[in-house]
């Protein structure tokens, strides 16, 4: 993590460069967090069922706007 000088009121600016290494970085989430967004289907207004008729067909759950 890098982070550029300056104060809290931003009132001096320094144009030194202060670089951070931490010894341990948490998992990444993301991919997981948007998973449970998408299976809970909050956010899906349209359900299409794709398959033959008379078949149980696969169900896909999708978001729509213009």
């Amino acid at each position: 993590m890098y982070v550029f000088g300056g104060t809290v009121d931003n009132n001096i600016r320094s144009g030194e460069m202060y670089r951070f290494q931490f010894s341990s970085y948490p998992k990444c989430t993301l991919h997981d967090d948007y998973g449970k967004l998408l299976e809970n289907k909050l956010f899906c207004d349209v359900d299409f069922i794709v398959g033959k008729v008379g078949c149980q067909g696969v169900h896909k759950s999708t978001h729509l706007y213009i």
